[in-house]
């Protein structure tokens, strides 16, 4: 299933980097580029980044960063805008809903990603990377080109109806007495749901070689829609 995916990446359906130079410094978000309109979005801030501290809302429109328009530019493009030495201040211009501001955000080193818990560390097996599995803020529906919107959605809200089930089925095998039969149980989950997507994946694959001008439904469509973080 995972090879599945990456064949996607390759081919340019999903663009996302987390490689970065020794003293490049960052503000921690990750963002979204709606490829229709050339809008592009803080998807989210992590936790404890400066881009959390110093209040950049998710959600946000990017409108430049240091002055530099964002709409033709790629996401690798503005990540590269928004890294820079470590102390360095980088000058960003966002909208929220109708209120426009300017923002200046220290870069500082990343920092280490807190480990995953039992369950994300399960689930992270069963899921694509890089997946959206999060309702969008309100602010990023709003503002999302109509095609964009019909590609990602069903996606989003397929991938968070399956977080729920194996999230139901993870805490029942929790409930065996024994560490070795809890293995066990996960062990199968994890098989079942990785070839569940895998089956699904290439039904969506063959409905799309069956009729390329009409998709109507999206479990990985991902065309128009690109994701990157500058952690």
């Amino acid at each position: 299933m995972k090879n599945i995916f990456i064949s996607l990446v390759i081919a340019g359906i999903l663009c996302l980097s987390s490689a970065f130079a020794q003293d490049t410094g960052v503000i921690g978000v990750k963002l979204l580029k709606d490829m229709y309109s050339g809008k592009v979005f803080v998807l989210q801030t992590f936790q404890n980044s400066a881009a959390y501290e110093y209040g950049l809302k998710e959600g946000s429109e990017i409108i430049s960063v240091n002055n530099k328009n964002v709409k033709k530019l790629n996401l690798g493009e503005v990540t590269d805008l928004i890294k820079g030495k470590e102390g360095t201040k980088v000058r960003l211009s966002v909208k929220y809903y109708r209120e426009q501001r300017t923002i200046e955000i220290p870069r500082k080193k990343a920092k280490a990603q807190p480990k995953k818990d039992k369950y994300e560390k399960y689930w992270s097996e069963v899921v694509p990377d890089n997946i959206i599995v999060e309702s969008l803020d309100q602010n990023i529906l709003n503002n999302l080109n109509k095609k964009c919107f019909s590609e990602i959605i069903p996606s989003i809200n397929y991938w968070i109806a399956r977080k729920a089930e194996f999230k139901d089925s993870y805490d029942m095998c929790m409930l065996y007495p024994t560490t070795d039969k809890q293995q066990n149980c996960l062990a199968k989950l994890v098989k079942w749901a990785s070839e569940k997507t895998a089956r699904d994946i290439e039904r969506e694959l063959s409905y799309g070689k069956a009729d390329q001008n009409v998709v109507k439904s999206s479990i990985y469509n991902y065309n128009k829609i690109q994701i990157r973080s500058d952690m």
